[in-house]
């Protein structure tokens, strides 16, 4: 377990570097500016980070295993509503990393692995497409609904791609 110390630390860190990630690509923000802005020195960084792509990759990966969790806990029914709002309680975080200067592929493999021990079961060519279809479909409206500010609550967007997904597995191939 961390101290809070650690804890606050890693916080101001992170909240300092996605507001420079909001302004710039991560290949344009050194270890000098983020530090500057989170108002640390460089030794407190490096106790935790080797430089700003592994803190970003240490980002991605703790929101990835954190919807993770959402989706190994949640049952069918209430899936769509608790990944929505799971998104939305990270909003500032999806929308710097999903937005102009961070990774928009980052959410499509998010649900790729997020997805993949589903795609395991299928048995046809045809099962899979239609799986692939409604997975990147979903990412697609999801990465959408984040990039425009999560204006619409929870229960919409995850009625929108229950609905989506319904019918698409209604179609036939």
């Amino acid at each position: 377990m961390e101290s809070r110390k650690t804890q606050y630390t890693k916080s101001v860190i992170r909240e300092s570097f996605l507001s420079l990630l909001r302004e710039k690509p991560v290949e344009k923000i050194t270890v000098t500016e983020l530090c500057a802005k989170a108002d640390i020195n460089r030794s407190t960084f490096y106790t935790h980070y080797l430089d700003v792509y592994d803190l970003k990759e240490k980002l991605e990966q703790g929101f990835f295993e954190e919807m993770s969790a959402v989706f190994h806990r949640t049952e069918w029914d209430s899936f769509m509503l608790d990944m929505a709002l799971a998104l939305q309680k990270n909003d500032h975080f999806c929308q710097v990393l999903f937005g102009e200067y961070g990774d928009r592929e980052f959410l499509r493999r998010c649900v790729s692995g997020w997805m993949a021990p589903m795609q395991m079961h299928l048995e046809t060519p045809q099962e899979n497409w239609r799986f692939l279809f409604v997975a990147n479909g979903a990412a697609a409206v999801t990465g959408d609904w984040i990039l425009r500010g999560m204006k619409e609550p929870p229960e919409e967007i995850a009625h929108a791609l229950e609905h989506l997904c319904d019918s698409v597995n209604a179609a036939e191939l």
